[in-house]
């Protein structure tokens, strides 16, 4: 009976053995098996660089009209006068694309008097008025609510000296873009010593 006690305990013993031994093994089969399938996965996001160069380009002003007239009086003739570039079609267009963003300014005076063929001369100085704030600035690729007119004024004589502002970008912006202006009334009072012929005069114009 001893015998068959001692041999029962010892094959219970060995079954137990038996089980730790199996539970071991089956728990570091189930770590590497795990360890085989796990996947690392990749970073889901990345970036790169895309860029682009703007160049520079330039301030420029173009006149559909080579030429205007003013109109016609005799000696001592107040107040003539016409419409300079009349229409969009006849428009002065100012164009910044300098992508500066400093913004710019047009001003423009008479290089001399009135000269005819004969070289027969009228002056310019206060008897040449002109009405750039009264205007119409109309867009072209820019925003003409950023474009401030010059104000209406007199020629007060002619030369680099003697500059009036007809336009330029104001405190809303920069002006950049192009527009196109038209509709500037032009008036003379024509010298009552003038002699009767054609006469006629440079306007230039600058922009920076």
């Amino acid at each position: 009976m001893k015998n068959k006690v001692t041999k029962f305990i010892q094959l219970q013993a060995e079954r137990n053995r038996q089980l730790l031994v199996l539970g071991a093994v089956l728990f570091v089969s189930g770590v590497m098996a795990s360890g085989v399938i796990q996947i690392t996965r990749a970073g889901t996001t990345d970036n790169t660089n895309v860029n682009i160069v703007v160049t520079a380009g330039s301030l420029s002003i173009a006149m559909a009209d080579v030429q205007f007239d003013v109109g016609s009086g005799g000696p001592g003739t107040a107040n003539v006068n016409s419409i300079a570039w009349d229409g969009l079609a006849n428009a002065i267009t100012i164009a910044d694309t300098t992508g500066s963003g400093s913004g710019w300014s047009t001003t423009a005076y008479f290089v001399d008097n009135f000269i005819s063929a004969g070289a027969e001369e009228m002056a310019i100085a206060s008897l040449l008025n002109w009405y750039p704030g009264d205007m119409t600035i109309a867009n072209g690729t820019g925003n003409n609510a950023h474009i401030g007119p010059g104000a209406n004024s007199v020629f007060a004589g002619t030369g680099a000296g003697n500059p009036l502002t007809f336009a330029g970008n104001n405190s809303a912006g920069t002006a950049a873009g192009s527009f196109n202006m038209h509709n500037v009334k032009m008036e003379y009072d024509i010298p009552v010593s003038a002699v009767a012929t054609s006469y006629s005069a440079d306007l230039l114009f600058t922009i920076a």
